[in-house]
């Protein structure tokens, strides 16, 4: 843990987790904004605002866990990164496994707090980063965006051949990889005292 200033700065290899996270968050975005909304529509048997519905529901959840994120995610960075990673984990899960609209709601909200909460601490950590900021920002930026286009391609692919649950399964072993990763950079920043 180094300290400048009054502020405290984790090691740059804190980000991992969270990047990964905030990648898979911007995917999970990316495939609702592209067809996979109109599927969940027509499979739920939503009514044709329900899609638009959806999306604002996940949009606005992230919206909303990305200040949290980025503010408590500087003091707790382990604790909220975890947090938000088994946020978005159970999220997958419940869309995943969803028979009906209530289902979707949840898990949108679960996946839009919790990918909100991992993408403003990645960004927050980052921001922090001394003179490799611009890179480390311009770095999570990037994977963000590639995040948002693997999610168009993953819900393209929801339309032409695998159904729309199917895309979160496979989104699944990226959630747990995120949170596996933020788990064991947090226990090895404790064992060095780098919290």
């Amino acid at each position: 843990m180094i300290k400048r200033g009054g502020e405290v700065r984790r090691p740059l290899w804190m980000v991992v987790g969270p990047a990964v996270g905030g990648a898979l968050a911007a995917c999970l975005v990316g495939a609702l904004i592209g067809p996979l909304s109109e599927t969940v529509r027509l499979d739920l048997d939503f009514g044709p605002a329900m899609r638009f519905v959806v999306v604002l529901i996940h949009l606005g959840a992230v919206a909303v866990g990305l200040l949290p994120g980025w503010v408590f995610g500087l003091r707790w960075t382990t604790r909220v990164a975890g947090s938000a990673s088994v946020l978005i984990v159970l999220g997958i899960l419940v869309m995943a496994l969803a028979g009906n609209g209530i289902l979707v709601f949840i898990g949108s909200v679960f996946i839009g707090l919790g990918g909100g909460a991992v993408a403003g601490t990645a960004f927050g950590l980052a921001g922090q980063a001394g003179q490799r900021r611009t890179g480390m920002l311009v770095a999570i930026g990037a994977a963000v965006f590639a995040g948002l286009l693997c999610g168009l391609a993953l819900a393209w692919s929801a339309v032409i051949g695998i159904g729309w649950h199917e895309v979160y399964f496979l989104a699944l072993p990226v959630g747990l990889l995120s949170l596996a990763i933020t788990g064991i950079s947090g226990l090895v920043a404790a064992l060095t005292r780098n919290r």
